[in-house]
């Protein structure tokens, strides 16, 4: 985790120090520096297999470099930092055989496991940074300027985090087993959570999803100029992820050990982000 950070930060050093050298060198009264920010519905957009979802909210900031090299035509890059979610709803029961369980004092180490999810809703949050590289058109309108912007954008994930925010995760356990050769049985055996039986509905952790993130989008906004240098700008934005971060490296969203959350089970079949929002912002145009 170090090590990953450390190699962003040199990312993030070395895109930082390219936007110095182009604003240094900028050759044209066409050339600025940007500052968005906004939100909306940011989705993670989970494809299940069965139960519902909700798409989840988030933000973005944006700041970057950007440059006319014809009257209507020019481009940007940028640096990204932006949040997405997503909420899902489970309604189902499962059973599980054979699974292990060290701390049976009986001749086999293994049990049945029951799970009835009852409206439990688990909250998944990724936050990502990102390079975006576009092509702008723009248009004077008299008083205003439309602006409209198409581009590409890769990066990598920052942070994932999943967390159960209500509802119930009942777990029971049932076996037929002996003990020095003796019949052992029990049914729904429950209400022990140190044990891992009753309603373990609290649960948290780091979901296994894909870190690499690549993706375009589209801005359309308008300017307004407050002096000769300095613009406001307000805008609507969408994109899409071209990376399915799914993994799906476990069957089960609980396998009657560890709780893995949604992203992780066999349940979430794809998982394409998607962003739709309204951003404000700056605009500093450069000068020789």
């Amino acid at each position: 985790m170090i090590l990953k950070l450390f190699e962003m930060k040199k990312i993030v050093f070395a895109i930082l120090i390219m936007f110095a050298a182009t604003a240094a060198n900028a050759q044209s009264e066409d050339s600025y520096l940007y500052f968005n920010t906004g939100g909306g519905i940011h989705n993670l957009n989970f494809k299940l297999t069965d139960n519902s979802k909700k798409a989840g909210a988030g933000f973005m900031a944006e700041f970057g470099f950007g440059d006319y090299f014809h009257e209507q035509f020019g481009f940007t890059a940028g640096l990204k930092f932006m949040t997405a979610s997503v909420s899902t709803q489970m309604n189902f029961n499962e059973t599980l055989t054979s699974v292990p369980d060290p701390n049976l004092l009986l001749d086999q180490k293994v049990k049945s496991v029951t799970i009835e999810y009852t409206g439990l809703k688990e909250k998944t949050n990724e936050s990502a940074l990102l390079v975006p590289i576009g092509l702008t058109f723009r248009q004077d309108l008299g008083v205003l300027v439309f602006e409209s912007r198409m581009f590409f954008e890769a990066g990598m994930v920052v942070q994932q985090k999943y967390k159960t925010k209500s509802g119930d995760m009942n777990v029971s356990s049932s076996f037929k087993n002996t003990f020095d050769g003796i019949a052992v049985e029990t049914d729904g055996l429950s209400g022990m959570t140190e044990y891992g039986t009753g309603n373990l509905d609290k649960q948290s952790g780091n979901p296994d999803m894909k870190k690499f993130f690549m993706g375009a989008g589209l801005n359309c906004g308008v300017l307004y100029p407050i002096s000769k240098q300095l613009s406001v700008a307000a805008n609507v934005y969408s994109s899409l992820s071209f990376i399915n971060q799914n993994n799906a490296d476990n069957p089960y969203i609980y396998d009657g050990e560890k709780y893995h959350g949604v992203a992780q089970s066999a349940m979430c079949e794809k998982i394409r982000p998607y962003t739709v929002g309204l951003a404000v912002g700056v605009r500093y145009k450069l000068t020789k």
